[in-house]
């Protein structure tokens, strides 16, 4: 039987446990030098639910971004450390989704911010939540702080928010409006956070899913966070370097 039908059935016995405790090993040799990471991987000892482990290890299955996601998605299980008093927390909207004061609000239009992104020389980034998020809360209190990120988030980027579920009208780079869930749905997204970081100039042609330069589904820890904005910013996806190996090779010099 197939991996997701042995952790589908009613017996979830020694086959499923034999498939969990390989995917496990292979994880951790995939990632094992990026040491922000590593603790991630040791969560997955902890998960018991066989429907939760299977849509982890599909995700890892389906690319080398979704797998990358999963590895600081786990580690966002992990119960959080409060967030000290004295650093700034990011209200809550109508939409149940943080406001913090990098995003610019707009009429939705992908290749009216686009243009207006590089009007203003940053990058645009598509920041993709949504209510009760437990992954985007993380990332909110625990990873935007920091400093350098909020810099680059603010200085740097074009951030614009949609809500996974959202009914706001969205008008893609080809003129196709659709509502927020349907144009995530339209663009693939299925994982919240995803951050979607688009080119410097608008396509002739084409979605914003077709455009991205990076798209990057889950949450992360700062070394990670920080490493991705700069690799964007450095337009690292021009180069031969892979992400992953950039971020091998910079996370601990």
């Amino acid at each position: 039987p197939s991996r997701q039908a042995a952790i589908r059935g009613k017996d979830h016995g020694r086959y499923a446990c034999a498939v969990r405790r390989a995917d496990r090993h292979e994880l951790r040799r995939l990632y094992r030098p990026m040491d922000d990471r590593v603790h991630a991987l040791d969560e997955l000892d902890r998960i018991t639910s066989p429907e939760e482990e299977e849509a982890i290890m599909f995700a890892n299955r389906r690319s080398f971004l979704s797998g990358l996601a999963l590895s600081m998605a786990a580690a966002s299980t992990l119960r959080p450390t409060p967030a000290r008093a004295d650093q700034p927390q990011a209200p809550l909207g109508e939409d149940g989704l943080h406001k913090p004061d990098w995003l610019h609000e707009t009429f939705r239009d992908m290749r009216d911010d686009l243009e207006e992104a590089r009007a203003s020389g940053k990058r645009m980034l598509i920041l993709v939540e949504q209510r009760g998020c437990i992954y985007c809360t993380r990332m909110h209190e625990h990873v935007y702080i920091d400093d350098e990120i909020a810099r680059m988030l603010r200085e740097d980027f074009f951030v614009v928010q949609m809500n996974l579920f959202g009914n706001v009208p969205v008008t893609d780079l080809d003129g196709v409006e659709m509502d927020e869930r349907d144009m995530m749905n339209r663009w693939g997204v299925v994982f919240t956070p995803t951050m979607i970081f688009m080119p410097e100039e608008a396509p002739e042609s084409g979605t914003v899913r077709d455009a991205a330069v990076m798209t990057m589904p889950g949450a992360f820890e700062r070394g990670t966070t920080r490493l991705m904005l700069r690799w964007v910013l450095e337009r690292g996806y021009e180069g031969d370097e892979h992400f992953q190996h950039y971020v091998a090779r910079n996370l601990n010099p």
